[in-house]
């Protein structure tokens, strides 16, 4: 995936920005508090409509303004299904050519009653670059409205836009993913899942509702076992029995989507593990060894299949029913599950050194940039938040190493951070315009412009001349910037300018 273009109104510092994107590497580099994490910010709010620094839409909303917009358009690469069937000969060519890269076979099974495994119907399916865009607007006048879009069309609920943008972001305070509680964790975890299984994300939403209804019949009975004991008047048996069979079908509703919601979260957080002890074992240079283990509720196996989950999720909730009345909420379930990292079989949280949690959060970031890209044949964008300066070289050069082929947005206070080779200084193109070695090769026309005799045709036609050279330097310029592989724009108070490295 690579964003081509970002637009903002009223976004944070943001008035009204439109930057144009190119793919490959693109670098934001200024001071402090200028807006380049804003930028970010932006970018990832389009994978999940959700600010990673903050669940308030007002605080997004740029001061004095009522409302604020922000939009992406991206290309992504999508299978679009060619009409028509292929023989096995035209298989074999296509197959072998040039075009294989560009061309998916799907073999489907022939609905006649001579079908064999042999007898196979060849479908072409062609990888195709789409232009997409999503936007997301907020306002508080006339009344407070937050909208969704893809492509022009209005998507009714969140979990209509999961999946169709990916990204991952990577900034300092993630190492919080390891100092911090649970709930972190889970929303990492949470959030990797949703982007490439929908379904799961609807399973959230749905574990989230059962819950609260299950919490509030058990204040209900709560309070009416208070009454009880008090032999007040408003306690009735009826209504406290009606309330248990209540209780017992919202527990079998939150008991079958949390075996569910078990089942998947065991499944990627092997495949997590999987790939995060391989990038940790390369940063470390295999000093480090990571291993995750997924705390759920107590005495249930992650491991099992989902129905058999299920039935020791109703055992425990049956057996806890009389805690939980008591407590006013449900005491276990998915809500409180948990991600317990180690290395060398050192608790991170507890043990680790600063560098050892760095590491491994990073090797995290690693691990679902690989998920995502396996489950969805899609290569994420990857945003890294002034990250440069919290890596020393080994796990910087190991990060920049491991996205050579994704889309990148890096912010930084200074080049030298990301590129300490690079000694040159970054210039906008009105700057390169006016360096000496331009107007080096302008010299000799300049020399000549500066004896010309406005009223002479000929020497009109020289400064026709001259114009043309200026404007075809400055076109070679704006070439040059729209086919780097590295990108530079400088951001400064809430203005976002291209720059060029000289």
């Amino acid at each position: 995936m690579k964003v081509k273009r970002i637009k903002l109104k009223n976004f944070r510092n943001y008035t009204e920005q439109t930057i144009e994107i190119a793919s490959g590497t693109n670098v934001f580099v200024g001071q402090n508090a200028q807006g380049k994490t804003n930028i970010l910010e932006a970018i990832y709010m389009c994978t999940c409509a959700r600010s990673h620094r903050t669940g308030k839409d007002d605080d997004l909303i740029k001061d004095g303004a009522d409302f604020y917009q922000v939009e992406i358009q991206f290309e992504s690469d999508k299978l679009v299904f060619e009409n028509k069937s292929i023989t096995n000969d035209e298989f074999l060519n296509i197959e072998g050519s040039q075009f294989n890269s560009k061309f998916t076979i799907v073999n489907k099974k022939l609905n006649d009653e001579k079908s064999t495994e042999n007898n196979l119907e060849q479908r072409l399916y062609k990888q195709k670059s789409l232009v997409e865009e999503i936007k997301i607007e907020y306002k508080k006048q006339p009344t407070i409205e937050r909208n969704i879009y893809y492509c022009g069309l209005k998507q009714e609920k969140i979990s209509d836009l999961i999946g169709l943008f990916h990204a991952v972001i990577f900034a300092p305070e993630d190492v919080m993913l390891i100092k911090e509680g649970p709930a972190g964790r889970r929303r990492f975890l949470d959030l990797l899942i949703s982007q490439i299984k929908p379904l799961y994300f609807k399973n959230l939403q749905l574990y989230q509702q059962y819950l609260k209804q299950r919490n509030n019949l058990l204040k209900i009975l709560r309070d009416m076992q208070f009454d009880q004991r008090m032999n007040s008047t408003t306690y009735d048996p009826e209504i406290y029995r009606f309330n248990l069979l209540q209780l017992t079908i919202w527990t079998e509703h939150l008991a079958k989507i949390s075996a569910q919601i078990i089942n998947t979260r065991q499944k990627y957080i092997l495949q997590i593990e999987e790939f995060a002890i391989k990038a940790l074992e390369k940063i470390s240079n295999g000093k480090e060894k990571l291993k995750i283990n997924y705390k759920t509720v107590s005495g249930i196996n992650p491991k099992l299949d989902s129905n058999q989950i299920y039935e020791s999720l109703m055992y425990r909730f049956e057996r806890q029913q009389e805690d939980d009345i008591q407590r006013g909420s449900t005491g276990s379930g998915s809500h409180r599950d948990d991600l317990e990292l180690l290395v060398d079989n050192n608790l991170l949280k507890e043990r680790g050194s600063q560098g050892q949690q760095r590491s491994a959060v990073l090797a995290l970031k690693l691990a679902e940039l690989q998920i995502i890209e396996n489950e969805t044949n899609q290569k994420p964008v990857l945003l890294l938040d002034d990250v440069m300066s919290e890596l020393d070289d080994q796990r910087r050069t190991h990060l920049l190493s491991a996205f050579e082929d994704n889309q990148v947005f890096i912010t930084c206070t200074d080049l030298g951070q990301i590129y300490p080779e690079y000694k040159g200084k970054l210039s906008d193109k009105e700057e390169l315009l006016n360096e000496k070695i331009l107007s080096d090769n302008l010299s000799q026309h300049n020399n000549e412009v500066s004896e010309v005799d406005l009223t002479d045709t000929s020497d009109k036609q020289n400064l026709s001349d001259f114009d043309d050279i200026e404007n075809e330097l400055e076109n070679n310029i704006e070439n040059n910037l729209n086919h780097s592989y590295i990108n530079f724009f400088k951001i400064h108070e809430g203005t976002v300018k291209r720059q060029y490295l000289l």
